[in-house]
């Protein structure tokens, strides 16, 4: 950590190291018009500082004050002198901080970033050529001018940046910029205001980057060569509840500008939210929209959820998600690909779930965004198996949103399983928690815990070195065994009870010779198992059945689950439940080329979980009464024992039936077995 990332934490050790008198917290406060609870967070942090630099840490005085040593002071000046200019920044933080200075049309050249970060000019200029690559992707182009390089293009495009920036919390754009506490306060109130107004109730989190990035804005614009002089019509909005609070805040600030006041209407909704307006003509087809969703979900996936609550939650946050696809404004997974490849079933069915919502606006969501709506499915899914009576271990304290709260949970729930965790609070709601029984509090924001319990401070999204700083503190908790560990003293002591040991030394490097073929062994017969996928473990040939003649729908459904029904994995009342279900809902099970998910619930006659599957080489006709009938030439039939053990294998399966390639080699099997070895190959 270097004092520099510390909020307010180079001000405070300045007025420490010239002051000759104990400092109080008000004096503090008035001094660098800051709020109590920013003194406190940053005393916290600079105190870790001083103890990773060996020097003593601010000592409190009861009813004086605060102060450093004499000790103290002399080593922070000699550490001042010497890093004076050797601030070390990381590459990415380099050019985020030439990106910011380019957008504040600070004076920007090559020996300035030499001298700043102390590089070499053949870094400095790499460094220049990334930035002018990312800029470009932003219709935002930097050129050289007699005063150095600065920064022309889309003006929209560099606000967005700045936003994206606000939202990651560990870009170092948040020590940059620089805030003044009563400003932020009052720009808060002001966006409460509007929540009264609208009905639209942010997150914590939220209120918090939208401040921040309001207070840049204001102060940015107050200078008049660099406000709107059109805007895009994404951006363009009729008269609204958020038009006219933003008309009347700029006006506060002198600002009279239509372009301004309808940027920063449409700005302000692409922040998570907590609650809408239901009354709201948007939100309603927004909730229409959430249930197709849904739906689509439990068709691709199999399962059966069908709460309220997640329909609440998810149009939610697919309101601020359409806001931000339609204005352009990019959400960046903080660990994307770690997040795909844990919970790969769920973001495939989510990949396809989302189909009805990207035709709603019009476009695509990346793989970042998709992430995030997984987690609703995958927190639904949890809540089912979730144990009803249990004692809070861990406090998670997550005012960033519905999303991240429920991704936070699923992270660490499913990572400590034998730990258990209360739901994710917001700042409210924890400070009016009772602590009595709590071993650690888990939290995304900077808390002031006044009693003694470990406090972890982490990122909503869960990066490799949040989970490191878990993993530390919880290590006593898990178990990371595959087998159970063996103790040759305990075996020793129970056979010395029923026999004479002759040769101790002897029996014991026996015994740890066993132990250690016995283990190897079991690994290895581990990891063959590990080379199966998934569906090959649930499959056999005896599941597979190759149909050439042309059969009524019906009967095609029923021949799929023949061998279900004769291993006793499903009853024939479950089979005529999905007919019937055909028959009055139409071919919804169908998932698109050619391929139907013949399911129900598993009340309706599962007794365990099983999957087969039918191929037939000529097309099947669904025409149930009053539907448009389609064509299928492949059924899955789906036997599933509750919302998740299917999950896996069926997720394997997902991806395979979306390649047309491997679709047509499955419908040109000449015999059943040829069909397995394609169904149990890893892809």
């Amino acid at each position: 950590m270097e004092l520099e990332q510390i909020k307010h934490g180079q001000k405070i050790i300045n007025e420490l190291l010239n002051s000759s008198h104990y400092l109080t917290v008000e004096e503090l406060q008035e001094k660098l018009h800051i709020s109590r609870r920013s003194v406190f967070y940053a005393f916290k942090k600079i105190n870790i500082f001083l103890d990773e630099q060996n020097v003593e840490p601010i000592n409190n005085v009861k009813n004086l004050g605060y102060f450093l040593t004499d000790n103290s002071k002399s080593e922070l000046l000699i550490n001042q002198d010497s890093n004076k200019t050797q601030k070390s920044y990381s590459k990415n933080e380099r050019q985020t901080i030439l990106i910011w200075n380019l957008i504040n049309k600070d004076k920007v050249s090559i020996s300035k970033a030499m001298k700043k970060f102390n590089i070499s000019n053949h870094t400095a200029i790499n460094d220049f050529a990334i930035v002018d690559d990312v800029l470009k992707k932003r219709e935002l182009y930097v050129e050289q001018s007699s005063k150095g390089k600065i920064l022309s293009g889309s003006k929209i495009s560099a606000r967005t940046w700045v936003l994206e920036q606000l939202n990651d919390p560990h870009s170092i754009i948040h020590n940059l910029i620089g805030t003044d506490q009563a400003e932020l306060n009052f720009i808060q109130k002001k966006l409460h205001d509007l929540e009264k107004l609208s009905g639209n109730y942010f997150s914590d989190n939220a209120i918090l980057i939208l401040s921040e990035f309001i207070y840049w804005l204001v102060n940015f614009i107050s200078n008049k060569k660099y406000v709107l002089k059109s805007i895009p019509d994404n951006y363009k909005d009729l008269q609204s509840v958020s038009t006219n609070w933003s008309s009347n805040f700029l006006k506060h600030y002198q600002i009279c500008n239509n372009y301004e006041t309808q940027f920063l209407a449409q700005i302000l909704y692409t922040s998570q939210f907590s609650s809408i307006n239901t009354s709201d003509t948007l939100n309603k087809e927004m909730h229409v929209v959430t249930q197709q969703v849904i739906e689509k979900f439990n068709i691709a996936s199999g399962s059966n959820l069908s709460s309220y609550s997640l329909e609440v939650s998810l149009s939610t946050h697919l309101l601020s998600t359409l806001y931000r696809s339609s204005l352009g404004i990019k959400y960046k997974h903080p660990d994307l690909e770690s997040f795909i490849d844990k919970y790969h079933d769920l973001f495939i069915f989510s990949k396809y779930a989302v189909k009805p919502f990207e035709d709603y606006i019009g476009k695509t969501l990346n793989d970042d965004e998709i992430s995030l709506i997984a987690v609703y499915f995958g927190g639904q899914l949890r809540d089912i198996h979730r144990r009803k009576d249990w004692n809070t271990d861990v406090l998670l304290v997550c005012p960033s949103g519905i999303g991240t709260s429920v991704l936070l949970k699923n992270q660490l729930t499913t990572r400590y399983p034998d730990i258990t965790f209360s739901e994710p609070l917001s700042v409210f709601q924890f400070n009016n928690c009772p602590l009595d029984d709590i071993k650690l509090i888990i939290s995304t924001i900077e808390l002031n815990v006044k009693e003694n319990i470990p406090t972890l401070r982490v990122s909503p999204l869960l990066t490799k070195e949040d989970l490191r700083k878990v993993d530390s503190v919880l290590s006593e908790n898990r178990d990371n065994e595959i087998i159970p560990k063996v103790n040759t003293n305990t075996l020793l002591d129970i056979i010395g009870d029923y026999a004479r040991i002759e040769d101790v030394d002897g029996l014991t490097n026996a015994i740890n010779n066993y132990l250690d073929a016995y283990n190897s062994k079991y690994m290895h017969s581990n990891n063959l198992s590990n080379n199966k996928t998934e569906l090959g473990r649930v499959i056999s040939l005896n599941n597979i059945t190759c149909l050439n003649k042309v059969v009524p729908w019906e009967n095609a459904i029923a021949e799929s689950f023949t061998q279900l029904k004769r291993s006793g994995s499903v009853t024939q009342k479950y089979i005529d439940r999905i007919i019937e279900l055909t028959m009055t809902k139409g071919p919804y099970m169908l998932l698109g080329n050619g391929v139907f998910l013949a399911h129900a619930a598993p009340q309706d006659g599962v007794r365990r979980l099983g999957i087969s599957v039918l191929v037939s080489h000529k097309p099947i006709k669904v025409s149930p009464q009053n539907f448009e009938p389609c064509e299928i030439k492949l059924i899955i039939a789906l036997a599933p024992v509750d919302q998740k053990k299917h999950l896996k294998v069926l997720s394997e399966l997902f991806q395979k039936i979306q390649d047309k390639k491997w679709l047509k080699n499955i419908e040109a099997a000449s015999d059943e077995e040829d069909i397995f070895n394609m169904l149990v190959s890893p892809i």
